[in-house]
């Protein structure tokens, strides 16, 4: 069944590619479609471990069935795949959640029932990440989960709240922007919406701008591509790139979303910029401009991947005002770096 998964998937981004390469579809219709495609791979390879667990140690004692693959169980998706705009070398970042109260599973050989969730995540991950004689179906990046690397595997829902009401970093907020719930019971995943409004819309003092511009130092300074040719542009992380236009949306957001809540019900960077055009305070900014810009980046990155190419560019082949006035934008709102210190 592993290695059906992996034949579906890439029949499937041999149609997208095509499609992409002969227009018929756009960057946002790729990135929807691919995130689509993860959706139901990930949907199969639930069922595929829930299953095999069941099997071994029957299942846990749970009331909250309705519209569950995993009764008890969610997957919550972030990044590119929770804000619809994957590309065709996408990692899945996922975390999981589950709200089943302590107990045992109902099966001869039965264990608690943390553990079952536990080992049904890392049953989960393997399957997508194990690679077979068709290849890798997706790295899973497991970092955004509670306390990171040094967190449980799975949280429970209302772990998962305490967190993030009283622990979690402004960078961990940023990221619950882009989060959805692509798994779980309709009760579950209510939760998990609950959580997610309660924090996203809470009023933010100044620690906001200073946290959210010393992170994104952070990223570049780790994840920037460097290169010998100084015409050479990281499209994802160079100054007036790809991640510098989602900083300053996510910033928007948090700051904006107290007094209109509506815009956190959008998790991709796009429809965010539309959204962002409704509050007064940025009537000036130039989101259109911001949104097209940040489209014509990620067609790029999505052509390099096709060829397996990193996402480098000569600045010939892109619009340098618009990377100039994501540049400048960023110090109107944030200012110079050296003012962190």
């Amino acid at each position: 069944r592993m290695d059906v998964l992996r034949e579906f998937k890439q029949t499937h981004l041999l149609r997208l590619s095509a499609a992409l390469c002969s227009n018929a579809i756009d960057v946002v219709q790729l990135g929807r479609s691919l995130s689509s495609l993860a959706e139901t791979i990930i949907d199969e390879a639930c069922v595929m471990a829930w299953q095999t667990l069941s099997l071994k140690y029957g299942q846990p004692e749970v009331d909250d069935t309705e519209g569950a693959i995993t009764p008890g169980f969610g997957v919550v998706a972030y990044g590119k795949l929770g804000g619809q705009e994957m590309s065709f070398n996408s990692d899945l970042d996922l975390v999981f959640i589950y709200s089943a109260v302590d107990g045992q599973t109902n099966g001869v050989k039965s264990i608690d029932t943390r553990s079952f969730y536990v080992r049904l995540a890392q049953k989960i991950i393997h399957i997508l990440s194990v690679r077979t004689r068709t290849g890798v179906l997706y790295e899973v990046d497991m970092r955004l989960r509670p306390s990171g690397n040094s967190g449980l595997l799975v949280s429970h829902i209302e772990a998962f709240a305490d967190y993030q009401n009283n622990d979690a970093w402004t960078w961990e907020h940023q990221a619950l922007i882009r989060a959805r719930c692509i798994q779980a019971s309709s009760l579950l995943a209510n939760k998990f919406e609950h959580i997610r409004t309660k924090v996203l819309t809470a009023e933010r003092d100044i620690k906001l701008l200073t946290d959210v511009k010393a992170m994104r130092k952070r990223m570049r300074d780790h994840l920037l591509k460097t290169s010998r040719d100084k015409h050479q542009f990281d499209l994802k992380q160079g100054i007036g790139g790809i991640a510098d236009i989602e900083f300053l949306v996510q910033f928007w957001v948090l700051k904006y979303a107290s007094k209109m809540p509506d815009l956190i019900n959008r998790t991709q960077c796009l429809t965010l910029l539309k959204a962002l055009e409704k509050v007064p305070e940025l009537s000036n900014m130039p989101l259109g401009d911001l949104a097209e810009h940040y489209a014509c980046l990620q067609e790029k990155v999505n052509y390099l991947a096709l060829q397996k190419l990193p996402a480098m560019a000569t600045i010939t082949e892109l619009n340098a005002e618009a990377i100039t006035q994501v540049e400048r934008l960023w110090l109107d709102v944030f200012g110079p770096e050296h003012e962190l210190d």
